[in-house]
């Protein structure tokens, strides 16, 4: 009656947002845009998967250890602002990631912490093809790892040039 499912097409399942293995789990996103007036925009995204962490027995035998991890934060939130008026753009978000157990093999196994982090940039358009932009990332420089065992990452900036020719 249930096909048995392959870890990758869990994955796959799970990421996709689709119902799979006997229809009880599940993923969401959802987006709104709203522009206040001419020059100021709110956006907020929201994502959230029902299940991170499978036993042996929801899926079937998937290696020696009988668990299957998605290494994918439960809830993620993204909130933030963009302000454009003449020549000057502001933006500021905020990014919210759920902490979550990664099983990735001996380097970068174990605990995820969950992490707030926000981000701000500022551009200046110098004339009709030439735009220019600072962004910080991690603004606060919250030390945190993507996966166990990886290099901590902290504030970091990008400074961009656009021509448009």
């Amino acid at each position: 009656f249930f096909k048995q499912k392959t870890a990758y097409e869990i994955s796959a399942c799970l990421v996709g947002s689709e119902m799979c293995i006997r229809d009880s789990y599940w993923g969401f996103d959802t987006a709104m845009k709203w522009r206040a007036s001419d020059d100021l925009t709110f956006f907020a995204n929201y994502s959230t998967i029902s299940e991170t962490e499978f036993s042996k027995d929801e899926i079937g035998a998937l290696d020696e250890t009988g668990a299957y991890y998605m290494n994918h934060s439960k809830h993620r939130v993204k909130t933030g602002l963009n302000y454009a008026s003449g020549k000057w753009v502001f933006g500021l978000s905020h990014k919210y990631d759920d902490g979550f157990n990664a099983n990735m093999g001996a380097f970068y196994s174990g605990v995820v912490e969950s992490r707030n982090i926000y981000d701000t940039n500022v551009g200046f358009k110098i004339n009709s093809k030439t735009h220019f932009d600072l962004a910080v990332y991690n603004l606060l420089g919250q030390k945190y790892t993507v996966f166990p065992g990886m290099p901590e990452m902290g504030m970091s900036t990008m400074a961009t040039l656009k021509l448009d020719l």
